[in-house]
């Protein structure tokens, strides 16, 4: 087949070579040709300006000779001559053509001389003498009809020599398209003419191989190729050979199949045992790498949330302790230092900020601690009507100052609880923080307190924009937050809810919410009463 292939491809890179060369010197001489034409295009339109800009150019000698002291009017004059240099300027380069080179000369030589006699004309009249403008504008007149025979003259040579360059596009074109054809037709038929040959010298062999592999396909294994093929001495002999040798080892490989058969079909056997086993192990692993997908996805979740935390908990330590940064530099200014207002105003915000500090990294301990369950409570007898007093006092004036209604209530009687009071008081605290940041201004918190069975039940409703239903089954997650954001409206650490969750089951109780989006949101959480196991 190396040698089928060598000659195909000689013959093809032949052709091509012919085609590309051919297609080359077309190429080049069409597009000198068109460049001819597109200069003698050019060469036309700065011809007909002549016409048009001689025009103006006497226009303005006219009103010149009328009003010699109207500077407008000189300048259109002048702006004229220029013009008309420009043009014979860019003719002295673009005019190739000997007819139209000689028609140009004339007219050159005839337009200049009578610029220059307007020029001696114009003079004279400035020096009030007026005899020479009149002849020199009756001479300007004839030079107009002059230049405008020679242009129309010079357009008419330009337009011949184009048509002739055109004349010459198109034979281009003409035998660009006959060559073409030939080309085909000789390549057409040259291949026709080739494949023909080679597949009388392929195709023979082949076909007498293939009726051989067609009985050795129905299970004939003893034929052999015929010794005619054996003998050449070509890829055709090559090929027969190898495949009078496939044959025989065909042969011996179908015999050696038999006797490996017999003793896979007992292999097979005991592998279909071990495949039982496999199975019944394999329905196990199935269960078990379902729990740890469900596991494994569990992880990803709480380790985005975390990390999700690490970055709104470094933002919220950063703040105050850019702002206590920032009024501690502020303190030790001179002018602040004679201030006593000043230094007090800003060692209230430095103080402000402190707090913030101290409550953020207090709730990053009761969270640790709780998640270690190391987080000691001091549990007794606490009086309810204290707790709620205190609360009382103590957040009315929080609610109010965030432009809410608070609403207090108490069931009558209600009985003493068994807590820790610190620890109750924060998470009623933590709870009605919560609902001032969600609630707008003009809206309600209400804390109410009422004794349920063996427990007393405290809520916190809001009138707020409530839980979206698919964020509130990870509420009371550790590091969740509805808006993980660095930019959300609600500023904290995230934790507020997960410790309050944590607090409430240390003392025994029970914590939950209703919410509906966009009415608002109700918190309860349960103590034991004192007394009950």
């Amino acid at each position: 087949m190396a040698k089928i292939r060598t000659t195909i491809l000689v013959s093809f890179s032949i052709v091509i070579a012919m085609m590309l060369s051919l297609s080359l010197v077309l190429s080049v001489v069409h597009s000198n040709i068109e460049n001819q034409y597109k200069q003698i295009t050019d060469t036309m339109i700065l011809e007909y300006d002549i016409t048009e800009t001689f025009s103006e150019f006497i226009t303005s000698y006219t009103l010149l000779l009328r009003d010699i002291e109207n500077t407008e009017y000189g300048s259109s004059y002048e702006d004229s001559k220029s013009r008309l240099s420009v043009i014979y300027s860019k003719l002295d380069s673009a005019i190739f053509f000997e007819e139209s080179w000689l028609v140009y000369t004339n007219l050159k030589s005839m337009s200049e001389s009578i610029m220059e006699e307007c020029d001696i004309g114009l003079e004279k009249t400035r020096n009030n003498d007026f005899s020479g403008g009149t002849g020199i504008y009756d001479r300007a007149l004839r030079g107009e009809e002059y230049v405008k025979d020679k242009t129309a003259e010079l357009l008419l040579s330009e337009l011949k020599y184009s048509k002739e360059l055109q004349a010459k596009l198109d034979f281009i074109r003409s035998m660009s398209l006959a060559i073409s054809l030939v080309l085909i037709l000789l390549i057409t038929v040259g291949c026709v003419v080739f494949a023909v040959s080679l597949s009388n010298k392929i195709s023979g062999p082949l076909i007498r191989l293939s009726g051989i592999a067609e009985k050795i396909a129905k299970g004939n294994l003893k034929i052999s190729v015929d010794q005619d093929l054996l003998k050449k001495d070509d890829e055709t002999g090559s090929l027969s050979n190898s495949f009078n040798e496939m044959v025989k080892r065909l042969a011996r490989e179908i015999s050696s199949q038999k006797e490996i058969n017999s003793s896979l079909t007992k292999v097979r056997r005991q592998v279909e045992l071990k495949n039982k086993v496999l199975e019944d192990r394999e329905k196990k692993l199935v269960t078990i790498n379902s729990k740890l997908e469900v596991a494994n996805q569990k992880l990803k979740e709480l380790d985005k949330a975390k990390d999700e935390f690490i970055s709104i908990a470094a933002h919220e330590l950063k703040t105050p302790l850019t702002s206590i940064k920032g009024f501690a530099q502020l303190l030790n200014t001179q002018n602040v230092m004679k201030d006593k207002k000043k230094q007090s105003h800003y060692l209230g915000l430095v103080n402000e900020n402190t707090d913030r500090l101290y409550n953020l990294i207090l709730d990053l301990v009761d969270s640790s601690r709780l998640s270690l369950g190391k987080l000691s409570i001091d549990i007794k007898e606490v009086n309810t009507e204290d707790i709620f007093r205190n609360i009382k006092e103590n957040m009315s004036q929080v609610i109010k100052e965030s432009g809410i209604k608070p609403v207090f209530s108490i069931e009558k009687d209600v009985p003493k609880v068994k807590a820790d009071p610190e620890r109750l008081l924060q998470v009623i605290r933590n709870l009605i923080v919560n609902a001032t940041h969600f609630t707008k201004i003009g809206g309600t918190i209400t804390f109410d307190v009422r004794k349920k069975g063996d427990f007393v039940q405290f809520s916190i409703k809001d009138t707020g924009e409530g839980i979206p239903k698919e964020k509130q089954h990870q509420i009371f997650s550790r590091f969740y937050q509805a808006d993980a954001s660095l930019t959300r409206k609600v500023k904290g650490s995230g934790l507020g809810l997960s410790i309050c969750k944590g607090l409430v089951e240390l003392m025994k109780g029970k914590i939950w919410f209703e919410s509906v989006e966009g009415k608002g949101t109700t918190f309860f959480f349960t103590v034991p009463v004192a007394g009950k196991k």
